[in-house]
Order: structure tokens, then sequence, then C-alpha cells
């Protein structure tokens, strides 16, 4: 679906194990090797599937390559083996089907969402996105009581987070970073690429990528034609990354809580439908620029609108750092051991 999930959850797996607990992964083999990306936990791999089903869920065909049972009877085989406190689950194509077969056993179970398009049958609700109301978003599909954490109060970014500071707003923008997420299926970094083509900039331009981008090697011949162009891959850590340039283009996703905890100006494009709700708001609070699509003369207007406008860039710096702190992920491992002791300190499944 987007390495950002496999991100956060990685994110509150040190949270978890920060706190004392054991925590093993499950994912299933989609065309990318995420034992890197898991690097110090340990993690199961489900064999890849291509089950044809008659009435599979979009969800079901993109996302996970089988469907909400056949996934859930085999994660279902591991938990009994490993007879976890809590079962966490980050997946859109996942619903209460999956929930129910999953979560019989005496573990408690979580999900992390922020969609509300399917029924959950979940004793806890994790959604990291902005909303004005979380309670009445998740009305309609909550089979059960569930504790919802909601907001960027529980943004899940890494432990490097936690300390970092906000970045110093300069009236000149010498430099811009630029990052449309970990696979980028749109190659939305070429049109932004092709927008900054058309600008008088004469600063750096730094490209972040990662080995799960189908596009990195056109990127990186684009970058060698220009002398300030530079990309790179699979950076270990992305605080340095943002905050060493003074304007920021980004994807919509999980990434722009991590542009939010620096307080970086940022146009956000998005790049995916499950990122429009959250930007639109984001816009209207005056927290970030943002576009409905990767459109090179859009994008290349916005930024030059914000290059000239120093006043309107450190609004945006101020309005975005307030919303977080990174200490979301903390937030989240202490409720999930003050909802359900964890006195064995078993595995937790991701």
């Amino acid at each position: 679906m987007g390495t950002g999930h496999v991100k956060r959850c990685q994110s509150l797996g040190y949270a978890l194990r920060k706190a004392g607990n054991e925590v093993h992964f499950v994912w299933r083999d989609q065309g990318l090797d995420l034992a890197p990306w898991l690097n110090g936990f340990s993690s199961t791999q489900l064999p890849a599937e291509r089950t044809q089903t008659p009435g599979m869920t979009f969800a079901e065909e993109m996302f996970a390559g089988t469907t909400n049972k056949i996934d859930a009877v085999q994660t279902l085989a591991l938990l009994e083996a490993v007879q976890p406190d809590w079962l966490l689950v980050d997946h859109y194509a996942f619903d209460e089907r999956w929930h129910r077969v999953a979560g019989v056993g005496p573990w408690s179970i979580a999900a992390i969402d922020d969609l509300a398009d399917r029924p959950l049958a979940v004793d806890l609700l994790i959604d990291q996105n902005y909303d004005l109301d979380h309670q009445r978003k998740y009305a309609g599909v909550l089979s059960r009581e569930t504790v919802i954490l909601g907001g960027p109060r529980y943004a899940m970014l890494g432990p490097n987070y936690a300390d970092v500071p906000v970045v110093e707003i300069s009236e000149n923008v010498d430099s811009i970073g630029v990052f449309m997420g970990g696979s980028d299926p749109l190659d939305a970094s070429s049109v932004v690429l092709d927008a900054l083509d058309m600008l008088p900039f004469s600063g750096r331009v730094e490209v972040v990528t990662t080995v799960a981008n189908p596009h990195r090697d056109r990127l990186r011949e684009r970058c060698r034609m220009q002398p300030n162009w530079l990309l790179s891959v699979d950076l270990p850590d992305l605080a340095g990354f943002y905050s060493r340039h003074g304007l920021h283009v980004g994807a919509g996703g999980s990434t722009t809580w991590e542009r939010c905890r620096l307080g970086v100006p940022a146009l956000a494009i998005i790049c995916a439908e499950n990122q429009r709700e959250v930007v639109h708001l984001l816009v209207e609070a005056g927290v970030q620029f943002g576009l409905d699509a990767p459109d090179r003369d859009q994008i290349a207007a916005a930024i030059s609108s914000l290059l000239c406008d120093f006043d309107v860039r450190r609004r945006l710096s101020d309005r975005a750092s307030i919303l977080v702190d990174g200490h979301g992920a903390e937030r989240i491992a202490e409720c999930l051991l003050s909802c359900r002791a964890i006195s064995s300190n078993r595995d937790i499944l991701t």
C-alpha cells in the first residue's frame, strides 16, 4: 500500500520495545523485501498469494493479493503459537471479517487506520491523521465499543523525532527537498523536477526515494544532468533531510507528520485518494500548501509563490510545529500497556 505503513508500524514497534516488550512483525510477500526495513525486530513473512475469488474487494485484490479470511487464518496460526497480548493490524484491505477471525484468542486487537471506509471490530483504533471529530468520523464503522486515539498527537514517528529542533525559517530559500513517498507509483518526483525546470531557482535540490521506487534509475539520471541536484536513496534518517532545506515538496501521506514535527514549510501533493481529506483539512488550517494532483504547472506556480513569501512560510512553520511533538508512538504504547497489562512481556504482533 505504501512504505509509510511500514515506517509508522516500525516507529510504534520501537516505542513498545523501549517499554520492555517484545515485538514481532507479520508481513506478506508483495514483491518488496521488508526485512531490511524491520532490522532489529523479529518477523514472519507470509508467502505471496494470488487468490482469485469471486466477490473479492478491490482492496483485497490490490493490497493483499488474497481474501480477508485466508489472510486471517494464516495469521491466526502464528498468533496461536506466539500468544501475544496485543495484535495490531495496519491494512486497508482488512475489515471486521479479518478482525473476527484473527481476534478470537485471548489477545486484544487494535487497528491503525485513517479511512473509516469499512466495518471495524477492534478494541482500540489509532488514527494519527488530523480531523475535526474522530468520534464522528468512525461512528458508522465501529461494530463494538472501541477506544479511539485520534489526531497528530498520536503521530507515529521514529524515536529520533522526539528531540529534534524545529527549523529556523530564513528569508531566502537556498535549497528545496523533494520526497514523494517511498514507492512513488505516479512518478510524482519527476513531475516536481519538471516544475523546478520551469523556475529560475538556482539553489540545491535534493530528491529522496527508496529502493521501492521503480523510477529511481530515471531520477538518478535526471539529477546527474543538474549540478545542484542530488538523489538520495534509502536514507536511514529523514529528520536531517527535512532540517537542511528551507522548503519541501512532498506527498500528502504519513510523512506529513514528520514535516510538521520540524515545522518545515511544505507543499503537499495528493498522490493517493486516502490523502485527499487530510491534505484539504491541513490547507484550511493554514498548516501547508496543497495540490490535488501532481501537475507540473500548478506545482511550479505554488513553489514560486512560497519562495517569494517569507511571511507565509513562517506562518506555515509555526502552525505545523504545534500539531506534532514527536511523542505519539510513546503515547500509544502507554495506552496499550494501560488498557491491557502486559506482565509477561509476551510478543506484540504488528
